[in-house]
């Protein structure tokens, strides 16, 4: 894909999808209140999804992937993964407000490093399924963020 040049509607159909992959990947979030219980869910959620990845949620990672080398990819998903981290700065420093994240917690930081744990954990379990226990992992990952964060 990343030597081929694309179309405006090609382009279209990839925005589309990736947009597609992540709404409701964690159900429940739009009920919770921006700060720590919601970061722990959406991460807890996130890695429980990837025990059941569906087709456009493949797609999704294997688009991600070949974004890196694939400039008409690149800035589709540079959005969404800002958009992501987005989110994830706002659980951070709502935390941070209500005090329940440690005061010295970077929300930019925080929201690079989850973001990149999950993607990474997310390509793992799309290279090698088995390898993965996203049952035991998401509360292991879960844990460690609750640690690293809780004041």
């Amino acid at each position: 894909m990343g030597s081929s040049p694309t179309t405006s509607a090609q382009q279209a159909l990839l925005e589309a999808l990736a947009v597609a992959s992540q709404t409701g990947f964690v159900p429940g979030l739009d009920e919770l209140q921006p700060g720590l219980e919601r970061l722990l869910r959406r991460i807890d959620g996130y890695v429980h999804g990837l025990g059941r990845l569906g087709t456009l949620n493949r797609a999704f990672l294997l688009l991600w992937a070949d974004s890196i080398t694939a400039p008409e990819l690149g800035a589709i998903f540079r959005t969404r993964d800002e958009a992501f981290r987005a989110d994830l700065r706002e659980d951070v420093a709502a935390g941070i407000a209500e005090g329940t994240v440690v005061p010295w917690a970077v929300p930019d930081d925080v929201a690079t490093a989850v973001l990149g744990q999950l993607r990474g954990i997310g390509l793992q379990r799309l290279l090698d399924p088995g390898a993965v226990d996203t049952d035991r992992l998401r509360r292991s990952v879960t844990e460690q963020w609750r640690r690293a964060l809780s004041r």
